[in-house]
């Protein structure tokens, strides 16, 4: 199905806003730090920490356990020296309680470093 202009002004900043509320409760997780708030789709987070190899070590077992799970996938890269997963969601068809699934497998990964 298409979509044309005036749904897109519409959507856009609806997935704005659930981005933003991504964003919020990545930061609210005391074993991970945030990149920066997100303009449009991707929220980019690490594993906290000063220490680069420690940290990209620690956030690449996070992303294998995340990944382990097989519920949802996460991307990484990497930004000034550190490794960065990136949750992006890419289906219109996607609801709050599957992001909040996704938050709830992020957040129980974290606990098992």
């Amino acid at each position: 199905m298409a979509h044309n202009n005036q749904e897109i002004e519409i959507k856009l900043p609806l997935s704005k806003e659930k981005y933003k509320e991504i964003f919020q409760e990545l930061k609210k997780n005391s074993h991970l730090t945030t990149f920066t708030e997100p303009d449009l789709s991707v929220v980019a987070f690490r594993c906290e920490g000063e220490n680069n190899e420690m940290v990209n070590k620690k956030t690449q077992k996070l992303l294998s356990l995340i990944l382990e799970s097989g519920r949802i996938h996460l991307s990484s890269t990497t930004i000034n020296g550190f490794l960065y997963l990136r949750m992006c969601v890419l289906s219109f068809r996607t609801h709050w309680a599957d992001i909040q699934v996704a938050l709830a497998e992020i957040q129980k990964a974290s606990e098992r470093l």
